[in-house]
């Protein structure tokens, strides 16, 4: 794994459009007006035209965008595989092939050789004999000292599920709105990145941000003091002995009507790839249930969809995977495998019919897995410190 950065990555191209910008003071310009000939940082054609020059630029080497996420390119004959964050650049492959990609690139740009990946946006990648570890230490660290809680004592619990947290009425004026808000944002980066343990609490928490009180704060600080005694948890990527087939587990989950002011259901699924977490959501859903069956099946087309996504994308990096979904809800099952109409069900909207479809398919597999070992339970609600750290463990999210 190597990494690069490409210098003034947006100056690397013509405008097609014609651009007239006022310049900025302080450059002996002023009363004039200056017409763009390269794409500034900012302005709303530099992304796409940087991405258009830089796809020009590899497709002379051979490679290709992969439609299901245009931002990585792969290159069969070279086994080269090359994700694009901006200008950050991170290439797998044969040592010997990413030389000659290097070298490739420095033919057209200003290129910066960063070596093995070690740190990405935020993200520290440590590689051992057994895989791969990534962690967010350090921005922890500097997320606990800027809201000044580096030295609070840390606490198991994240989210008390007795914790009776409801919206404001408006009679209260908000608490120190942004300062919430600041807070509910750095946590939604450590979720989005590495810390699946966080989803609910940080999903459940934004709930909040347009009118907080100080009931809200204190329970996004105990979330705090929960991250500061977990920061040297890392999420474990292990070296699959098989690479062929690649087994992509599934699971599944919804809270029904947990919601104290809206009573919509909470759905959240967990992807584990050969038993490495690769995915994971957590989100209260617009609309509200009848039943449990109801939010289960709901939660399971949400699941499917990401499944199949899954079989789209690991097909065009040329590898074949076998899905499996995993839920804890036997009527929810029962509706997904029987094609006939239950007056219970036949309210629900078609678009979620989309796993029985794919069951008839044969896309993926499908079956019941016990609630207690429903690792998809930890996005969905609070729970006791025992079985949260044993859905973390079965994760893979440890120290």
């Amino acid at each position: 794994m190597e990494q690069l950065d490409i210098k003034s990555a947006f100056l690397n191209d013509e405008l097609k459009e014609e651009i007239w910008m006022i310049p900025p003071p302080s450059i002996g310009q002023d009363g004039k007006i200056l017409w763009l000939h390269k794409a500034l940082y900012g302005l709303k054609q530099g992304p796409l035209q940087w991405f258009e020059k830089l796809a020009t630029v590899l497709a002379e080497l051979g490679f290709v965008s992969l439609p299901f996420h245009p931002c990585v390119f792969i290159n069969i004959t070279l086994n080269v595989i090359l994700v694009v964050y901006v200008d950050d650049i991170t290439i797998v492959g044969p040592k010997l092939q990413i030389e000659i990609l290097i070298d490739h690139l420095k033919s057209h740009f200003k290129v910066s050789v960063k070596g093995g990946l070690i740190y990405i946006l935020g993200i520290e990648v440590n590689e051992t004999e057994h895989g791969l570890d990534i962690y967010q230490r350090q921005y922890i660290t500097n997320m606990l000292t800027r809201f000044g809680i580096e030295n609070c004592r840390s606490v198991q619990t994240l989210i008390d599920p007795k914790a009776p947290l409801v919206k404001a009425d408006g009679s209260e004026p908000p608490h120190e709105w942004t300062l919430y808000q600041q807070m509910i944002g750095s946590l939604m980066y450590l979720v989005t990145c590495t810390r699946p343990d966080l989803a609910f609490s940080d999903s459940f928490l934004s709930r909040f941000s347009s009118h907080p009180l100080k009931c809200h704060h204190t329970a996004a600080k105990t979330v705090f003091r929960y991250i500061a005694g977990t920061r040297f948890l890392s999420l474990k990527y292990h070296q699959s002995l098989s690479l062929v087939p690649l087994e992509l587990y599934g699971f599944s989950d919804a809270d029904y009507a947990s919601c104290r002011d809206t009573h919509c259901f909470v759905t959240g699924y967990v992807f584990l790839l050969n038993g490495c977490t690769i995915s994971w959501f957590s989100k209260k859903q617009k609309s509200v249930s009848a039943s449990t069956t109801e939010s289960e099946y709901m939660a399971l087309s949400i699941t499917a969809r990401q499944g199949l996504w899954y079989i789209n994308a690991f097909t065009q990096l040329g590898l074949s995977i076998l899905v499996h979904l995993r839920a804890d809800n036997t009527s929810s099952i029962n509706v997904a495998e029987t094609l006939v109409n239950n007056p219970r069900t036949k309210h629900i909207d078609v678009a979620y019919h989309f796993t029985r479809e794919q069951l008839l398919c044969n896309s993926f597999t499908f079956s019941y897995v016990p609630s207690g070992e429903n690792i998809a339970d930890i996005m969905t609600k609070g729970l006791p410190p025992v079985t949260h750290y044993t859905h973390m463990n079965s994760i893979g999210l440890t120290e």
